[in-house]
Order: C-alpha cells, then sequence, then structure tokens
C-alpha cells in the first residue's frame, strides 16, 4: 500500500509512519517542516499547510497514494479543504479524532448538563452538542468529523483515540506518574475523585497497529470506530499498574 500521512511526525503519526514501514508499504508524509524527522527506511516528504492542500495536489499525485491517515484535523475550514483535495486521489480517508466527541464526556466536565450516560459507550452514543472544552466553532474535532462524514464522494472512516501513551508522548500522561512515584517516598496519596476516575487507555504502537487496520479496510462506505483497550481502567489502577513495572 502506498500510504499518505498528514502529520506524521510526532507521536502517534511518526509511530505510525514506522509501523507502516514495518509491514513494508511506502509512505508519503505531508507536514509544515518544523518537526523533520529520520526513519528507518525512506519516506517522501512533502512540505506545506492544509489549508493549501490544493497548491500541493501535483505532487501527491505524483505520489500516488492508495489511501490517506490525518493526524491534524480540528479546524474545520482546513478539514474541507483537505477532504476537497483528497477526493479522487485516495481510496480511504482516515481521520484521528478523540472520544471527547461523546456527550457523556463533557456531562462528566459539567459543560453540558444532563443525566449520566449508559455504559458503555459505543460508537452509536449520542454525541455532544457544544465545542468541547477549550475548542470553538471553528476549531473542534467533532465538526471536522462531521465535514468528513457530510460528503458522499470520498470513503471515510472515523477513530476516535483514547488517552494514548508511549513513547514520543508529549504529554508524558505516564512519565508524570513515573515521576510522582519516585518522589512519593514509598507513599502515593490521591483524592478518592482522582483515584476512582476511569477512562479508555492505549498504547501508541497499538493505537498505530489499529489506524493502519482502519485505512487498509476497503469496503465500502463510511465507518466510526472509537479505539483503546476493551476495559476501563482507573487512575488507581494505571498508578498500580505502573508501579509493579518501575
Amino acid at each position: 500500500m502506498k500510504l499518505l500521512l498528514i502529520g506524521g511526525t510526532r507521536f502517534i503519526g511518526r509511530t505510525v509512519v514506522q509501523k507502516a514501514l514495518e509491514l513494508g508499504h511506502e509512505v508519503a508524509i505531508f507536514h509544515r517542516g518544523q518537526h523533520e524527522t529520520d526513519f528507518a527506511a525512506e519516506v517522501t516528504h512533502i512540505h506545506g499547510e492544509n489549508i493549501d492542500i490544493a497548491d500541493h495536489l501535483e505532487e501527491i499525485k505524483t505520489y500516488n497514494p492508495d489511501a490517506a491517515i490525518d493526524t491534524t484535523q480540528f479546524e474545520t475550514e482546513s478539514t474541507q479543504t483537505v477532504v476537497d483535495a483528497l477526493t479522487g486521489v485516495v481510496d480511504r480517508y482516515v481521520l484521528v479524532s478523540s472520544m471527547d466527541v461523546y456527550v457523556a464526556y463533557v456531562r462528566l466536565h459539567r459543560t453540558e448538563l444532563g443525566p449520566p450516560q449508559p455504559l458503555p459507550i459505543t460508537e452509536e452514543g449520542e454525541l455532544r452538542t457544544l465545542p468541547g472544552e477549550g475548542l470553538t466553532e471553528e476549531i473542534d474535532n467533532l465538526n471536522a468529523e462531521r465535514v468528513v462524514l457530510g460528503q458522499q464522494d470520498l470513503p471515510a472512516t472515523i477513530t476516535r483515540l483514547p488517552a494514548v501513551f508511549g513513547p514520543g508522548d508529549y504529554q508524558r500522561r505516564i512519565g508524570e506518574m513515573i515521576d510522582k512515584l519516585k518522589a512519593s517516598d514509598g507513599e502515593l496519596k490521591l483524592h478518592p475523585i482522582q483515584a476512582n476516575f476511569r477512562w479508555t487507555w492505549g498504547y501508541v504502537e497499538n493505537i498505530a497497529d489499529m489506524l493502519l487496520e482502519s485505512v487498509g479496510d476497503r469496503r465500502s462506505g463510511n465507518r466510526v470506530y472509537s479505539l483503546g483497550y476493551p476495559a476501563g481502567v482507573s487512575v488507581l489502577e494505571l498508578y498500580e499498574m505502573v508501579a509493579d513495572v518501575i
């Protein structure tokens, strides 16, 4: 498969590239050139802004990708621009989104009021109606999803990611836990609300595998998948697992 990665130089995108190369795929990455990255095998670099992707379409067509994975989209306008540009160019477009699109997430944070949602939350779960915390109508992954699913001519897959951890995680989700455990002198105290908070997690290499499975799906029509481990893990349980390892 000839794969186009939009992004592809940091954390999840970089791991997808590495995994794709290990599987023998050809890879090109379309990115701004701010984080040049060396890979184990040859990768085609195409530099540009998402909003200007049409200006680089001939270069992309010359590479002739089969499918695309996009790890960069939160802006509604640039998502529309990318989808328009890649229609007729790739056989499938995979958008990397987040589980924060579900109404259960915003009710947890009380930015939208209502009763708790029944568990487990599935891909058919109710979606929030307002922008998420810190997001706007113009910059919101839910609106990016709507752009992608609202068109008919580009087969698309929406992947809603959990809390992803692993090598290259610039949020240091597990790194901060290790720091706190090392500084705890053998006894780490957590507030009960924090300790019992339960979420879906995913190791970055497993998430990369799932994204490559999604982009390789040649069935017709659009798809929506929530990715992550099948069972939620509480913060306390995660600390215990990290403590056992270190």
